[in-house]
């Protein structure tokens, strides 16, 4: 309703944010090739307004969906654009988010020490800026990783950590 309402108004910015969520709708239900029509949906009319943080936070998205259907190549050149329209905003939860998202594209290609510092970097960002649930995402991550290194010790630790979090919000 929100989006007919929208385009009846003619509110560009409105219709992209729309979009974009209902990519990421699209996204937690493991329909990336949807999500990712949504995505370009919502980067069009992005651009049509010069709508930078639509615009990076969409490449970020694009990047995600990328990153789930092993296009890694794709994935990373998406993470990129996000990267270098967050660093015009200088903003530190985007930039993180990149991190976490990079991460996890090197975990898959299992170049483990250079996910490790993505991620860490990832974690540190988060913690700066107070985003407690990013940081639960990252140390899960992290714990991911950890394990396949066969780091026993450093996967529990921060499995743990990710856990507590999730608890203290009702998330399991």
């Amino acid at each position: 309703r929100a989006l007919t309402n929208y385009k009846k108004v003619g509110d560009k910015k409105r219709i992209a944010e729309i979009h974009q969520n209902i990519g990421v709708v699209y996204s937690k239900k493991g329909d990336y090739h949807s999500a990712i029509k949504e995505f370009d949906e919502s980067l069009s009319y992005s651009f049509e307004t010069n709508y930078l943080q639509s615009i990076g936070i969409v490449y970020l998205s694009k990047a995600f969906a990328y990153s789930k259907l092993n296009d890694f190549s794709l994935a990373n050149a998406f993470t990129d654009k996000s990267m270098e329209i967050a660093h015009k905003l200088n903003d530190k939860l985007t930039i993180a988010e990149v991190y976490k998202i990079k991460g996890g594209i090197q975990r898959s290609l299992q170049n483990y020490v250079l996910s490790e510092n993505y991620l860490q970097t990832s974690l540190r960002l988060n913690k700066e800026t107070g985003n407690r649930l990013n940081q639960a995402e990252t140390f899960l991550e992290l714990g991911v990783l950890y394990r396949e290194m066969n780091k026993s010790k450093e996967s529990k630790e921060h499995l743990k950590y990710a856990l507590e979090y999730f608890k203290s919000i009702n998330s399991i």
